[in-house]
């Protein structure tokens, strides 16, 4: 499913649509509840007992994984850029067909990922309905 949206051209009277996916659309909410969850959408936050940085807070584990699967080198600092935090996000999300699954193994492994998935799960109906 899509939705189509009209924009009124800036410089022009004209008017261009812009095509939204449902999948764009969903992963955008999805990426919006991840960063409240993490870091209060915090961009500069930093978890000094797990060294988690970011507003998705990648630790180094995850950057080394990242730097092995990619080639990619990032330090921890880099992800106080939200784009840097984006890309890699996005890299582990498109490895799983199953979104919830993605999130789960973004948080880690075991019982508790189905809390933290409960959590972004709420944080996106928020998001959805604002």
């Amino acid at each position: 499913m899509s939705a189509r949206l009209l924009a009124p051209d800036a410089l022009a009277d004209r008017k261009y649509v812009m095509v939204v996916d449902e999948a764009t659309a969903h992963f955008n909410s999805l990426w919006s509840a991840l960063k409240m969850v993490e870091s209060s959408n915090n961009p500069f936050a930093i978890n000094p007992d797990e060294q988690a940085y970011g507003v998705s807070q990648i630790r180094q584990v995850r950057l080394d994984d990242y730097y092995n699967r990619t080639g990619k080198l990032y330090t921890l600092k880099d992800c106080l850029k939200e784009e840097v935090s984006l890309e890699i996000f996005s890299f582990y999300y498109q490895r799983y067909e199953d979104w919830e699954l993605a999130v789960r193994r973004w948080n880690g492994s075991g019982s508790r990922t189905y809390t933290y998935l409960n959590r972004i799960k709420k944080e996106m109906t928020k998001v959805e309905t604002t």
